[in-house]
This record gives C-alpha cells, sequence and structure tokens, in this order.
C-alpha cells in the first residue's frame, strides 16, 4: 500500500428491527450519524412497500400482519433481501430461506436492536435465532455481541407504587431497580414477556439490556401525532381521559433521549434493565394536552365521552397514571434534548415538528403599483395563490371591513381614523394599519399554515412597523431551555411570538403607460368597488415607483432580514396569469400541508366522474352520427348519389373529350 494511501477502516454492521419505523428509524440514523471513528453500517427490516431511508444499507423486507394490541401492527420476516444484490431489470434474485437472511444478518452484527413494541414476534425471532446459535455453535465471530431492546414504560402499567416512608405521606416514585415486581397493561403483555426473555438470554458473548422508555414524543410525532395534527388545523383538541379530568401522570421522553441511551448502552454503560424517562415534574394528560393546544391550535381543550375516548386506538397509553424516576439515565453524561418533558418544552417540540412534517407556515409579500386594489392583476394572483396554497389572502381592505364589525378599542380606534380621512383617501395610518396587520398574522391560522400579504406593507418603514429589524442573529435564535433546580417550582415556557418577516418576495412590474391606461378606463362600479379614483390610484402608482426604487432607502428589500430573499418579478399582461401562477408555484415550492382533505379528494372524484361520462356521451354521440352516415351511404342508388355524401371515384371520374376534339 502506498504511504499516502490511507486505511479503510470497515464499518461495524448493525442490525435494526423496524428501520422504517419511528422508534428503529430515528435509531438507525442515530448511529450512522453518530461521532465515531469507524462508523456504523445498517442492515435494517422494513415493511414491503415501505421506502428505504438513506440510512439504512441492506434491507430485509417483512410483511405486516394484525396483532391483538389496540392499534398496532407487527411484522413477519420475509425472503430476506439486501438492495445491493437484487437482480437487474428484467432478472430475479433468488430468495432464501426465510430464517437465512435473519441468520445471517444476526451473525455479522456487533449490535442488534429490537423494537419489542412494533416489532414483537421478529424480535422473538431473533431472539430464537440466538439461542441456537448458541445451542448449536454456529456464531464463529469471538467479538461480544450487543443485543438492546427497545421496549415501552406501559410494562409497568399495573406496578402498584412504593410504600410510603412515612404514614400518611406521599408514596415516593418507582425507579428501575423495581424493575422485578412491575406488572403490565393486559395489551402489553407480550412486550412484558419479551423483556424477561431478553434479559435471560444474556451469556459470555451475548451482552443484552432493556431500555425501557417513556411515552416517546418529538420528530415527526407518532403516539401524539393525531393531537398536533388536530392542533395544527386549528382545531379543538380532545381531553383522552376516560375520568373526564385528565390528571393522571404520563412518564414521556423524547425520541432523540432514547436515541443517546441507546448509543450509550451500545457502548457498554448502564445496567441490564434501565428506565428512560425526562425528568417531568406532575406533568399530567392535562397539561401536556393543553400544552400542544396552547403552542400550536386554538388553545380550546374540550372534554370527550367516554365511549368516544375508548374508540381511540391510543387509549391505553393516555389512561397511564404513572410516578417513576430516572436513574441510571442521568449519569451517562449525554445532552438532552428536553430533559424537562413535553409539557413544558411544548415550544421546542412543535418547532421540530414543523420541520419534520415540513409544514411551515407559507409567508409571502406581494407587492406591485396596484397590489391590494381588487380586481387587479397583483390581486387575482394573490389571491389565486393563497387558495392553491391554502393560506390567508391578507388585504388592507379585508382588514378594515372585519374589523368595522367588532366592538373593541381597536375597532373604535379604525373607526375614528376613518372619520378623520377629511380627504376620503381611505387610507389608514400607518401604526394602525401594522397594528391590524400583526393581528392577523399572529391568529392561529395564519402562524400555522401561513399568509399571503397583498398590497400592505409597500415600504421599509411599513414592513418595520410589522416585522421589526433585528440587532444581530442571536436575537433570532430560541432561548436555550433551562433545567429548573430540584427544589424550584416547574412553570410552563410562554409560547414564543411568530416571526412576522417574509420569506418570500412577489413583486409585480407594469409599464407606466399600461398602468395609466388601466386606471383611466376604470368604470363607475369598480371605482365604487375598490374605493379608489382614478386620481387616487395616480397618486398611489407615484408614491409606489419612488419606494420600489431598486436603490431607494425604502425599498422593502433593504430590510435586514430580506437580505438573501431574491424576489420573484412577474411582467404584468392581461393573457398571462396562468403564466405567472405558473411561475410563482416554481418559486414558492410545494403546499406546506398534509395534502387534501377528504372532502376535497372525494370533490375531486365527483369532478373526474363527471367528466367520464361527459366524455362516453360524447363518443356514444360521434359513433351514432358515424353509423347514420354509413347506414345512408349504404341506402344511397350508385346512379344518385346523395349530396354530401362522398362520391364513389369512378363517379367524380371526368369522361373523356369527343374523337373530333382529339
Amino acid at each position: 500500500m502506498a504511504d499516502d494511501e490511507e486505511e479503510v477502516i470497515p464499518k461495524k454492521p448493525i442490525l435494526v428491527l423496524g428501520a422504517g419505523g419511528f422508534v428503529g428509524s430515528a435509531i438507525a440514523k442515530a448511529f450512522v450519524t453518530a461521532e465515531d471513528e469507524e462508523g456504523w453500517e445498517v442492515t435494517g427490516t422494513l415493511r414491503a412497500g415501505t421506502a428505504k431511508p438513506k440510512w439504512i444499507t441492506h434491507v430485509i423486507e417483512v410483511r405486516a400482519v394484525p396483532h391483538a394490541r389496540r392499534g398496532s401492527r407487527v411484522a413477519h420476516v420475509r425472503a430476506p433481501e439486501p438492495r445491493s444484490s437484487r437482480a437487474p431489470a428484467g432478472g430475479r434474485a433468488a430468495a432464501q430461506p426465510v430464517d437465512t437472511a435473519l441468520l445471517e444478518a444476526i451473525k455479522r452484527s456487533s449490535v442488534i436492536v429490537l423494537d419489542l413494541v412494533s416489532e414483537p414476534v421478529a424480535s422473538e425471532q431473533v431472539l430464537q435465532l440466538l439461542a441456537t446459535l448458541a445451542a448449536d455453535g454456529g456464531d464463529e465471530s469471538d467479538a461480544e455481541r450487543v443485543v438492546i431492546g427497545v421496549s415501552t414504560i406501559m410494562t409497568w402499567a399495573r406496578t402498584s407504587p412504593s410504600p410510603a416512608e412515612e404514614e400518611g405521606g406521599e408514596a415516593p416514585p418507582l425507579t428501575e431497580e423495581e424493575y422485578k415486581r412491575r406488572r403490565p397493561h393486559v395489551n402489553f403483555r407480550d412486550q412484558h414477556t419479551l423483556e424477561k426473555l431478553l434479559v435471560r438470554s444474556g451469556s459470555e458473548s451475548v451482552r443484552t439490556a432493556v431500555v425501557c422508555a417513556g411515552l416517546l414524543y418529538g420528530g415527526a410525532e407518532e403516539l401524539f401525532h393525531p393531537l398536533f395534527k388536530a392542533a395544527w388545523h386549528n382545531q379543538p383538541l380532545p381531553l383522552l381521559s376516560l375520568n373526564g379530568d385528565g390528571a393522571n401522570i404520563l412518564p414521556t421522553l423524547h425520541i432523540a433521549d432514547l436515541c443517546s441511551v441507546v448509543l450509550k448502552v451500545a457502548a457498554g454503560e448502564g445496567p441490564q434493565y434501565l428506565v428512560a424517562v425526562d425528568q417531568a415534574r406532575e406533568q399530567t394528560l392535562r397539561k401536556v394536552t393543553d400544552a400542544i393546544a396552547k403552542h400550536l391550535g386554538t388553545g380550546e381543550v374540550v372534554p370527550m365521552h367516554r365511549d368516544d375516548v375508548l374508540l381511540d386506538k391510543d387509549v391505553d397509553y393516555f389512561q397511564l397514571d404513572l410516578r417513576i424516576a430516572p436513574t441510571s439515565v442521568l449519569d451517562m453524561g449525554f445532552t438532552w434534548a428536553s430533559r424537562s418533558g413535553l409539557a413544558r418544552g411544548a415550544a421546542k417540540v412543535v418547532a421540530e415538528y414543523r420541520v419534520e412534517r415540513r409544514i411551515l407556515p407559507l409567508k409571502v409579500l406581494l407587492t406591485g403599483p396596484l397590489a391590494g386594489v381588487a380586481g387587479c392583476f397583483e390581486s387575482e394572483v394573490a389571491a389565486a395563490l393563497a387558495a392553491e396554497y391554502k393560506v390567508a389572502h391578507v388585504t388592507a381592505s379585508s382588514l378594515v371591513a372585519a374589523v368595522l364589525v367588532e366592538q373593541s378599542e381597536l375597532a373604535d380606534k379604525v373607526r375614528a381614523a376613518k372619520a378623520a380621512d377629511k380627504q376620503h383617501t381611505g387610507a389608514l395610518p400607518d401604526e394602525l394599519m401594522a397594528q391590524l396587520v400583526r393581528a392577523k398574522l399572529n391568529s392561529t391560522g395564519c402562524t400555522n399554515q401561513g399568509w399571503v400579504l397583498d398590497g400592505f406593507p409597500q415600504t421599509l418603514p411599513q414592513l418595520k412597523l410589522i416585522a421589526p429589524e433585528k440587532e444581530s442573529d442571536a436575537d433570532e435564535e430560541v432561548e436555550a431551555e433551562e433545567e429548573a433546580d430540584e427544589g424550584e417550582e416547574e412553570t410552563e415556557r410562554p409560547k414564543p411570538p411568530a416571526d412576522l418577516t417574509p420569506e418570500s418576495i412577489i413583486v409585480v412590474r407594469m409599464p407606466d403607460t399600461q398602468l395609466k391606461a388601466r386606471v383611466q378606463s376604470m368604470s363607475q362600479p369598480q371605482v365604487e368597488a375598490t374605493g379608489m379614483t382614478a386620481e387616487l390610484l395616480l397618486k398611489r402608482m407615484q408614491a409606489y415607483a419612488q419606494a420600489a426604487a431598486p436603490e431607494g432607502p425604502n425599498n422593502v428589500l433593504t430590510h435586514k432580514a430580506l437580505a438573501q430573499v431574491e424576489p420573484l418579478e412577474l411582467a404584468h399582461d392581461d393573457a398571462s396569469i396562468e403564466t405567472s401562477l405558473s411561475r410563482a408555484r416554481i418559486y414558492l415550492g410545494r403546499p406546506r400541508n398534509y395534502g387534501p382533505t377528504a372532502a376535497e379528494v372525494a370533490a375531486k372524484a365527483e369532478r373526474l366522474e363527471a367528466l367520464r361520462v361527459e366524455a362516453e356521451a360524447n363518443a356514444a354521440k360521434l359513433e351514432a352520427e358515424r353509423l347514420a352516415v354509413r347506414d345512408a351511404r349504404a341506402r344511397a342508388p350508385p346512379s344518385a348519389p346523395t349530396r354530401g355524401l362522398v362520391q364513389p371515384a369512378a363517379a367524380r371520374r371526368r369522361p373523356p373529350p369527343p374523337a373530333a376534339a382529339r
């Protein structure tokens, strides 16, 4: 080997069951991205049809089968097929016996991670194969193998509390040292059994460990996802409590902290059985639901009828009432993602959820000489984009009209300002207009889905009234989560203010001659509908021309937060609105939502069905006309061709000239 050629260090192999699931996928990614000199190569089991995560090297496909536990599905290992060894197009890879592929993956893996909750059948199969290897002496590896089973705190759900230290005092929380007296929920007996089997499967060459995790949250969410999704859709959240008050204690754990614990256990830290929960204090179901509603939704939580709660597939988890404290995980020395729990860390968890689900709000500012004027090109584009992306279309006129029907202090200010408008311009002072805009953009619908600002702000001072410039990047960062001291009372963090700075700018350009011609051609109904006379619109155009000057101090693009934003310029043309929308779609990207609703899918299906019926009717009509023409031709005598029909070639042939002419 040449002196300057670096030695290639082989990666350590790891087998992860359920590598496409919430737990398995996160753990696989954590190993691959861990700061390790050798690195890891992941073999993972995936449900048939599941997309392969990029951090998985080899795949063993499995098929899902129903399981007795409410709402879960488990997997049986099917014919394994590493992606790298699949047959080329037109060929067919030879299927191996079911156990063979899993056995080979076990033999070459130094770490095996079992998801005892989502993959109990496959997990037991791995334990059986390990036992077979040990009995037959078929394992030729001299290195120690680590088998980690990720379980759930539901295997402790029926555990009786520890006795109180003093008579009449409060019982202390349970700890992992008491794991031998744990009692599972009736629907989690399989996991309880698997925990016992895994602990007893240890040997000189196989080190086993159980990580019993609290109710998992974080990232794209899984267990709590229905609550997050309902909150994002601005719906009141249900309190999934059978007793109605939600006072039961929920021990939880962030998915990133679970990954940190598993990495530490793989490195040899921790006892054979450890409980991985965060340090949330008295975290009840009610507190968790309130926190999600406050930081992501409308803040409204409504009780559910007992029968409706029982229909929820995850009802067992939400009725858990368990005081249990972490011990070993506190000594592992990793950096916590969320030490203080879901309720207290909801602001950070909600931010993660938006990023992982790709549902960050769309924030667009559309400017132009006639932006915000109903019926004009700019507003047509803004309204079309808002409808397509399912976000709010925010105009000055709509905000004023909405506030004038209210009885509030802000409404009184608007009425007073309009009464003081002696020139009847219809415009409010910038400070008051900015107050209306801020109130709208801070509403739940706008903070979740987003908005298209149409016509205001048009200048830098106006934009600063809505989104003040920050002095440094540090001001934009979310404060680090503070951890409460043991004797300090835990308080919930306030909801952080929304960032009202636009992230995309669309500028509509129009030649002055075309602008003036358009304004001067406005009809009286248009003037009445917009409240803008030709004179006022010309003044507006002149003001916009000054504000939009590329190097001018009042251009909105000179805002510090927009330094890296490249605007999309659209040329105004009465015939180009579809072209403009097409370009805007490319500029803004795909919609940031959960896709079409069930009602929208049904409506689209109805439209497609109507088009199909119409097309079939048209085709039948054309076929009937064709047959009628054919029959008419067949009935017509050869010597008297029917008018309008195609004559035979002999009838169309010109007769020869007389002999004299020749």
